[in-house]
């Protein structure tokens, strides 16, 4: 596995420029008013579809893992949503249909990291 991106807070820090999927958005530490639970979301920037089967997002604890469902395939210019919390994701954004979860874990403002390795 190849490691494509670690997130340090709101630094992004590309460690693999050659990748054609990159994270645009996260969502961590909601007011508790408007929560739609901590999210990330990616992109494919590139020409080609892009298989996620085998791809896996974590934080900086290493038994915290999601594993990207098999088949999952990201389109050219099409972007995804991985959630920690579906249901209240889709309470707070009910139009955004592209999403994947839930991760068991929570991101922190604290130091935090968040690394996602392609297959």
């Amino acid at each position: 596995m190849n490691k494509l991106y670690t997130l340090f807070a709101s630094l992004f820090c590309v460690l693999n420029t050659n990748s054609q999927v990159v994270v645009t958005e996260i969502n961590y530490n909601s007011d508790s008013t408007i929560s739609s639970g901590n999210w990330i979301e990616i992109q494919n920037r590139g020409n080609a579809a892009v298989d996620l089967t085998g791809w896996q997002f974590t934080d900086k604890s290493p038994s915290n893992i999601f594993n990207f469902p098999s088949g999952k395939t990201l389109l050219p210019g099409e972007i995804i949503v991985i959630t920690n919390d579906p249901a209240k994701f889709t309470n707070q954004y009910p139009s955004v249909t592209n999403y994947i979860g839930s991760f068991n874990f929570n991101l922190s403002g604290n130091a935090d990291s968040i690394v996602l390795y392609n297959a």
